[in-house]
């Protein structure tokens, strides 16, 4: 994730035809890599061909350098650095950039310190730095030491947390599995160097404090059914952090087995696949058409022996999602590939939204309480027209539908 070094306001614009090297210095208060430098620039900036940006130490060497566009754009641009600069946490750096004439200015804009938005960099007060801040040159591309009125000049960089060669771990997926309105969320992730340390946090999307551990399971309980967008971080021992936006649709708790909405359910994933021209959620009697369509229908519904209580008995709802595809399809051998194709993406839906956004306790996708969820392929004949067919058996289980008599 790129951030920048500089929250504070935006710089106006000043007129100078004068030619300087404008520069701003920082602290580094964790370990960066510096991508980029943004600077900020008025509307009238003047044209100069061969404008630089350099990143320095706080003696003068140069630690990096950027090319910037001749004619400036109104407003901030950033600007690629030939090669990333590193900056442990506690050393000191200046950016600075040539103008060519006319510029951006905020008069006494580092009287105090001002750190960024994320607390990695901070742009020091006049005061405490090094060669005083809101420093200047009168010599383009030349070191800028002098400073007036602790002024920043629109001098800024781009960064990510962590040195060069760290990178920041990868979230390959994110589970959110309900039990009515309470989620467990369980982070899957890597990273090339270490996950020894890293902290796991999720925004559940709701309002509420934000969930961290040292562990990729974490828990929530929600106050209120409905869609919630979560965002997972998992941030490793050197500050790199790695992203994963899901989301989890969880629905009131209903008495007795709502079986309306489970088949709804299983028809949107049918519908949001886009494999399908129209998909029923019912078994058709008429010939379903010449493209490839679908239909979600109950075949079985019995007590699950094993996840009944004594006090309320859980339900295994067989549905049978089946797909159609005329064998008047071209060319022929793409037929099987397609139907294949398209019980693939529904099987992979199934097997991610395992609980249909909190609809049933879970696909019972290994056959747990019976047989598993698979795929039987065949032929349909109706009204004389032929259709290849493959019908999916997806088993539900459903938390307490029947309560016992004592």
């Amino acid at each position: 994730m790129t951030l920048v070094g500089w929250s504070g306001a935006d710089p106006t614009g000043v007129v100078d035809a004068d030619n300087y090297e404008l520069g701003t210095e920082y602290s580094a208060l964790q370990d960066v890599t510096i991508t980029r430098v943004r600077v900020w620039a008025p509307a009238n900036a003047v044209a100069f061909p061969g404008r630089t940006a350099t990143i320095w130490s706080t003696a003068g060497a140069v630690l990096g350098t950027a090319s910037l566009a001749s004619s400036l754009p109104s407003g901030w641009s950033s600007y690629d650095l030939a090669s990333p600069v590193g900056r442990a946490a506690g050393t000191r750096f200046l950016v600075s950039y040539t103008t060519g004439g006319n510029y951006g200015a905020i008069s006494h804009a580092l009287d105090a310190s001002v750190d960024s938005s994320d607390g990695a960099l901070r742009a020091l007060a006049t005061g405490g730095s090094t060669n005083g801040n809101g420093v200047f040159n009168p010599s383009p591309a030349s070191f800028p030491t002098n400073t007036i009125n602790a002024t920043f000049y629109g001098a800024d960089v781009e960064y990510e947390l962590g040195l060069p060669g760290q990178t920041a771990p990868v979230i390959q997926s994110v589970t959110l599995t309900a039990d009515g309105l309470d989620v467990v969320a369980n982070i899957t992730a890597t990273d090339a160097e270490t996950l020894v340390g890293a902290v796991y946090t999720i925004d559940w999307g709701d309002g509420s404090a934000v969930s961290v551990s040292s562990t990729p399971s974490l828990t929530h309980s929600y106050a209120a059914a409905g869609l919630h967008a979560v965002l997972a971080k998992v941030t490793d021992s050197t500050a790199k952090t790695g992203y994963f936006a899901a989301a989890i649709d969880l629905a009131e708790p209903a008495a007795g087995l709502d079986a309306q909405a489970i088949i709804d359910a299983v028809v949107s994933h049918a519908l949001a696949s886009g494999r399908f021209e129209r998909v029923n959620g019912h078994e058709p009697r008429n010939p379903p058409g010449a493209g490839a369509t679908a239909a979600v229908w109950a075949d079985l519904i019995e007590p699950a022996r094993l996840s009944s209580g004594l006090s309320q008995t859980t339900a295994r709802l067989v549905l049978n999602v089946r797909i159609y595809t005329s064998t008047l399809s071209e060319p022929q051998d793409a037929i099987d590939p397609a139907v294949i194709g398209a019980v693939s993406t529904l099987m992979t839906a199934y097997s991610g939204d395992f609980t249909l956004g909190g609809l049933i306790r879970n696909v019972d996708l290994l056959g747990q309480a019976g047989n598993p969820m698979a795929a039987q392929a065949g032929y349909l004949l109706q009204d004389a027209r032929l259709y290849r067919v493959m019908t999916i058996s997806l088993p539900l289980i459903v938390n307490d539908v029947w309560g016992q008599a004592p």
